[in-house]
């Protein structure tokens, strides 16, 4: 009965697809290329499983409200839940370590004047995008505007998660809690953590789909129900598919849910980001990479008191025993859902910017580049200062940090990348073996893997970003 109130129109969940965010992943500009000591590392115990159980979502129909004031949406904080799109006039940032506004979802063709900070918008002369409320109160603690203005605005009332729906993400975690470490049962606990991830991935899961075909008697055997899809029958077809996903008799999810987990998750994440301003080196989705860990300890002690009450309050409300929020691992120790877990000291980091770090703990190295196989690119960085140490011509001690820098490159037998290229067409021809039999071959399709260099070179409007950082600070 609750999933038929849920109901979305073709323009709703448009707007929606525009609002939906992932994590945030991102470096603190002033920190990237510096060799930070003593880098406290913390991480949210299951961030989007905690947040679907301890805040409110929209379970209603959502009620158009077109043109509101911002102060209206403050107003209904704690009953309602709002989506939209916002016009921002002379945006300017108020915190040097960081910024939350993503240029791709911004309107590339009205924004005015951006300054980038790798993928994060700076300051804009003017701007669009679309958020949901609890984005939109990150912004504000985060830039300054001269001029705002809501329009497209979609109101929810706002409620728990379904008592059933909170009750299996609260079993998921606790077996991948108990699993973790637990010799032999390594399949059991990736299940049940695969599992656990798809409780969010589900609720996202795209109403509209493209949908692909083949058929071996064309010319160009696959093909898309998109192909040659005029604007009209695009709009048609969208409207059939959500018709069909509001009448469905067994859902039992809403697509709504699933765009403010991330922005709960994000708005959490960016509290951290605060309190640590400068000392916030690196984030990513759930973590936090600061310095001066010491300076910070009530922030952190007060968010996981906040969030236990929170939690507290939703299981009083389910009648759900509190106490499946804290299950025990392994070793007997309670691991309580959602709060900042310290998961240790780095003796050195170094970040790049996003899904580009390196770190030392101990005689231990890490690396992690997108791109770059972990252990083969940290073993090449490990030889390269091995060699320079022992060459006559060194006149200092050298680390992998001497070398993880924007002009690194890695070479492509230790980037562990490969490059595919598709062959669709029949080949055919002999192959000699090492014994000297010659072979005859005749495949219709294959894919040839070659292995290619990886280089660490940052996008232009990043470069020029750093830049104007450095000359302010010079």
């Amino acid at each position: 009965r609750l999933m038929q109130k849920m109901k979305l129109t073709p323009s709703e969940y448009q707007e929606m697809k525009e609002c939906f965010q992932g994590g945030f992943t991102h470096a603190n500009a002033r920190q990237v290329g510096t060799l930070c000591t003593k880098v406290g590392s913390y991480d949210f115990t299951s961030s989007y499983p905690a947040v679907m159980v301890a805040e409110k979502f929209p379970i209603s129909q959502g009620t158009y409200l077109g043109l509101v004031e911002l102060n209206y949406i403050l107003e209904h904080l704690d009953t309602h839940c709002y989506m939209f799109r916002v016009r921002i006039w002379d945006l300017e940032a108020i915190r040097d370590c960081d910024h939350p506004i993503s240029i791709s979802k911004c309107r590339q063709e009205v924004l005015e004047e951006p300054l980038i900070d790798n993928g994060r918008l700076f300051m804009a002369a003017y701007l669009e995008t679309t958020c949901t409320e609890q984005d939109l109160l990150t912004y504000q603690e985060f830039y300054t505007w001269s001029k705002i203005e809501i329009f497209d605005c979609y109101e929810y009332v706002k409620q728990y998660l379904p008592r059933p729906f909170v009750l299996a993400i609260l079993k998921l975690y606790k077996d991948k809690t108990e699993l973790k470490d637990v010799a032999g049962k390594e399949l059991e606990y990736q299940i049940s953590k695969a599992m656990l991830n798809a409780a969010f991935g589900m609720t996202v899961t795209d109403i509209v789909r493209e949908e692909l075909y083949y058929d071996e008697t064309k010319p160009e055997p696959f093909y898309s129900n998109y192909d040659n899809m005029s604007k009209e029958e695009y709009l048609e077809y969208l409207e059939t598919q959500i018709k069909r996903y509001n009448s469905n008799p067994y859902r039992f999810l809403f697509y709504a849910w699933g765009i403010w987990v991330t922005a709960y998750a994000r708005r959490n994440l960016f509290s951290g980001i605060k309190e640590c301003g400068d000392d916030y080196i690196y984030s990513d989705t759930d973590s936090l990479k600061i310095k001066h860990r010491d300076c910070h300890l009530e922030y952190f002690k007060r968010y996981n008191e906040d969030i236990v009450r929170k939690l507290k309050e939703a299981c009083e409300f389910h009648e759900i025993d509190f106490s499946l929020t804290k299950p025990k691992n392994i070793k007997g120790v309670e691991k309580q859902l959602g709060v900042w877990d310290y998961e240790g000291e780095y003796d050195e980091f170094m970040t790049l910017g996003a899904k580009r770090y390196m770190y030392r703990k101990g005689n231990n190295w890490t690396l992690t580049v997108a791109g770059v196989n972990k252990k083969m690119g940290m073993q090449y960085l490990l030889m390269r200062a091995q060699r320079w140490n022992c060459s006559p011509a060194a006149t200092k001690i050298y680390t992998p940090f001497s070398f993880f820098n924007i002009d690194l490159t890695f070479p492509a037998e230790h980037s562990g990348r490969n490059v595919l290229t598709y062959i669709d067409d029949k080949k055919e021809g002999d192959i000699e073996d090492y014994t000297g039999i010659v072979y005859h071959f005749e495949e219709g399709s294959g894919i040839h893997m070659e292995s290619t260099e990886y280089s660490m070179n940052p996008m232009k409007e990043f470069l020029n970003y750093l830049f104007s950082i450095k000359e302010e600070s010079w």
